[in-house]
Parts: structure tokens; C-alpha cells; sequence
């Protein structure tokens, strides 16, 4: 009988102390005062039924510090998806933006529900939010993405933009999307959706082993014939796209031949993650040992150790760096020479 007594006093106790703490957390959110956020975050799962109480609070603003702690948490808040998918719809931008990236910080276990959100959504910000979520996930949000692009064509220019970018982010997760990115090519007409179009396309890639698809392709070779300084960004989403190093040369000139040190070594590296043997990338590499400013030499090291190109003038030329003039330049070439070993 005491057992039992002492049993139940026990639970009563805890009962009181978990009543004490969900008060507690409930008063730092609402009060919002300096700190109270962290302070809750750092109390992790113990503190998600409570926060997900507070997302139905009457007050704007305690729902959206609910949302933030909540995303603060993290994958262990999990069991605030749900709450979270229903605020995506929000009338209060402040709320539905926070629900938005708290979802995409709990990652994965937050991709399913809202895949299936953004299959049934008919509320255009909701679903841009939930698409800024799936990016946010990455490549987990894979099933989301096709629901993503089969939406494009029907989206005004700022949202098409936010579901461009995050499409890029899902990346090689998003690749059976390619065909409702080539639908949709044709009718982009504003520059900065044709650019995050060619930014998300590059971040998708092409598998190895397939052919590229050629509407893509042609989009991205009129943008770089139209510049006289060809932006790294479509040459580097070229090469993703599998395009051989032949083929990019002769739109990388222009940057391989910059005034601009910087531009030379940032294009060398765009067609050296292609083929880092490439006489031209080699060529530039070594030049850049000869610049006045520190940082192309150091960047010039640094794309070396990356690209491991096997020409014995580089890292003869790395030898030398040893004795540059620029501590960080010699720290780098040492580096460098330590990782080849």
C-alpha cells in the first residue's frame, strides 16, 4: 500500500513539474523578451508539445516565436509537422514564413507531408512556402519536386523564381522534373527567371550516361553567346550538365583570357572540374603564380589542390610558392604539397 502511495506521489509530483515547465516555456514565448527564444530552444524535444500548443495561440506574434523555436530545434521537433503544414496557408505572413522554415529544418521526416501538401495545395503562397520548404530539405524532398515543377508555367515571376531556386537546391534529387522544365523554357521572358532557371537546371545535372536535354542546353548557349564576359554561372551549369570541356572552351575564352585574374581562375576552374588536365586550365594555373596580388596566387594553390591536375610544372610551380613572399601563399602551397603525399 505505501508503494503504491509513494508510486502515485511520485507521478503526481512529475505531473506538477511537467505543468510548471510547459507554463514556463508558454510565458517566454508569449513575453518574447531577450534571449527567452534560445533559452526555450535549447530545452529540445521536452519543449516541442508545448510550442506546438502556442502555433494555435490567438496572438500572431507567439505563434511565429513558436514556428521560430521550433525550426531552432529542429529534426527533433518532428511532431510539429502537421501544425506546421496547416500554417503554411496562414493569413499572417509572419507565421506562414517562420512554419515555412521550420519545416525545411526538421528535413527529412518533414518531406512526405509536404509532398502531399503541395499535391492538394490551391493556395498559391502556401505552396510557394511549402516549395521554399522541400528546397530547404534537399535531396530528401525528391517526391515534392515533380509537384514543384509541373506547377511552373502557372506561377507569377517572383514565385516561379522562389520555386526555381529551390528545385536547384533539391538538385540531382529533382532530375525526373526535366520535362516540365522544358515546357516551361520557352516561356520565360524575364532575364532573372531565365538566370535561375539556368542556376537550377546546372544544380540538377544531367546522369551520367544520358544525353542532355538539348532545350536546356540551347537556352544556356544563347545566354553565354549573348555576353561578352560569359557568367561562370552558365558555364558551370553546362558542365554539370555533362557537357565536355571541348565543347565550353570556346564559350570560356573570354573568361579564360580576362584582364581579370580572378575571372581567369574562377573560369579555369569551371572547365578544370571538367577535365583538370586541359592545357588551357593548366596554363592559367601556373600564369597566376606570376600576379601581383596574393589572393589570385593563393586562389591559383588552392584550385590545384582541388583539381589535381597531373602536370609536373604545377607542382613545380607549388615548390616555388613555398617561398612566396605572402605568408598565406606559402602557407597554402605547403598545404598543398602535404595533401599530394
Amino acid at each position: 500500500m505505501k508503494r503504491t502511495l509513494a508510486a502515485l506521489l511520485i507521478l503526481v509530483l512529475a505531473q506538477k513539474v511537467r505543468s510548471q515547465d510547459s507554463a514556463d516555456i508558454a510565458n517566454k514565448i508569449r513575453e518574447g523578451k531577450s534571449g527567452s527564444v534560445e533559452a526555450v530552444a535549447k530545452q529540445g524535444p521536452k519543449a516541442v508539445p508545448t510550442l506546438i500548443t502556442l502555433l494555435q495561440d490567438n496572438k500572431e506574434t507567439t505563434r511565429s516565436r513558436a514556428a521560430l523555436v521550433i525550426g531552432l530545434i529542429g529534426p527533433q521537433a518532428k511532431d510539429a509537422v502537421p501544425t506546421l503544414i496547416e500554417l503554411l496557408d496562414n493569413p499572417a505572413p509572419g507565421v506562414a514564413g517562420e512554419a515555412s522554415v521550420a519545416l525545411g529544418r526538421i528535413g527529412k521526416d518533414a518531406a512526405p507531408a509536404l509532398a502531399t501538401y503541395l499535391k492538394n495545395s490551391t493556395n498559391e503562397a502556401g505552396f510557394v512556402r511549402g516549395a521554399f520548404s522541400a528546397g530547404r530539405i534537399g535531396s530528401d524532398a525528391t517526391e515534392a519536386a515533380p509537384i514543384m515543377a509541373a506547377k511552373l508555367a502557372s506561377l507569377n515571376t517572383q514565385n516561379r523564381l522562389i520555386v526555381l531556386d529551390a528545385l536547384g537546391h533539391i538538385g540531382t534529387g529533382a532530375r525526373d522534373t526535366i520535362p516540365a522544365l522544358e515546357a516551361v523554357a520557352p516561356k520565360l521572358e524575364n532575364p532573372s527567371e531565365r538566370l535561375a532557371f539556368i542556376v537550377a537546371a546546372g544544380q540538377i545535372g544531367t546522369p551520367r550516361g544520358s544525353t542532355p536535354s538539348k532545350v536546356i542546353l540551347d537556352m544556356i548557349l544563347e545566354r553565354v553567346k549573348s555576353d561578352a564576359e560569359p557568367r561562370l554561372v552558365y558555364l558551370e551549369a553546362l558542365g554539370r550538365m555533362g557537357v565536355s570541356s571541348k565543347e565550353i572552351l570556346p564559350y570560356a575564352e573570354n573568361g579564360l583570357r580576362s584582364q581579370n585574374p580572378m575571372v581567369r581562375l574562377e573560369t579555369a576552374r569551371v572547365v578544370g572540374n571538367i577535365d583538370p588536365n586541359h592545357t588551357t586550365v593548366v596554363s592559367v594555373l601556373i600564369e597566376s603564380f606570376q600576379e601581383r596580388d596574393p589572393a589570385a596566387r593563393k586562389l591559383a594553390i588552392e584550385l590545384i589542390d582541388t583539381l589535381r591536375p597531373r602536370d609536373p610544372s604545377v607542382y613545380s610551380a607549388l615548390n616555388n610558392a613555398v617561398n612566396d613572399s605572402d605568408p598565406g601563399v606559402r602557407q597554402a602551397a605547403q598545404a598543398a604539397l602535404a595533401n599530394r603525399k
